[in-house]
């Protein structure tokens, strides 16, 4: 895969490369491996992801408490090294190889201290 490459994504599929999500339905990602989160983390379109934060933000405005979490919030982001977990769509590949993520925690694994 190279960056510009758009990949159709599905339930059970691994995730090569980091992406951003363009077009999805119901997507959710398992990304235990990479973050430490056990939780899925669901997975948008950008337009969709910014709007939902601009309605959770406006709604702390009015009520003045916080009520946000990580996981409260989808995200466009498709990392590396985790999996879909539900859904189906597309992604636009912008990351590949050693500047990945996972290729990043690769690098590091494999480092030798001086």
């Amino acid at each position: 895969m190279l960056v510009g490459d758009m990949v159709k994504i599905q339930a059970g599929m691994s995730i090569p490369v980091d992406g951003i999500l363009i077009r999805g339905s119901g997507v959710t990602c398992d990304e235990a491996a990479m973050t430490g989160e056990s939780d899925e983390m669901h997975k948008d379109v950008i337009s969709n992801c910014m709007h939902k934060l601009n309605e959770v933000l406006e709604e702390e405005k009015e009520t003045r408490h916080q009520n946000r979490s990580i996981h409260s919030l989808p995200s466009p982001l498709m990392l590396s090294g985790t999996s879909v977990l539900t859904g189906e769509g597309f992604f636009l590949v912008i990351v590949v190889g050693e500047k990945s993520q996972q290729g990043k925690i690769w690098a590091a694994l494999e480092s030798n201290p001086d």
